[in-house]
C-alpha cells in the first residue's frame, strides 16, 4: 500500500509546523536561562515516558 500526502495536506502540515516553532520559541524565551537545565530535564523525562508508552500501547 502506498500512502502520500496531498498538496493541500502538505500546506496544512507546513502551517502547523511553523506555528509549533513559533510557540516553542515563545515558551523557551519565557524560561530564564538559569532554569533551562531543569526545564530540559523535565522535557527529557516527558519524552522518555511518551516513547515508552508508544512502544507498549500500540502493539498488536
Amino acid at each position: 500500500m502506498h500512502v502520500s500526502i496531498t498538496p493541500q495536506g502538505k500546506a496544512i502540515l507546513a502551517a502547523i509546523q511553523r506555528d509549533m516553532i513559533v510557540t516553542q520559541k515563545a515558551i523557551l524565551q519565557a524560561i530564564p536561562a538559569s532554569e533551562w537545565t531543569g526545564a530540559f530535564k523535565v522535557l527529557e523525562g516527558l519524552a522518555h515516558g511518551a516513547q515508552r508508552w508508544q512502544e507498549t500501547c500500540c502493539r498488536k
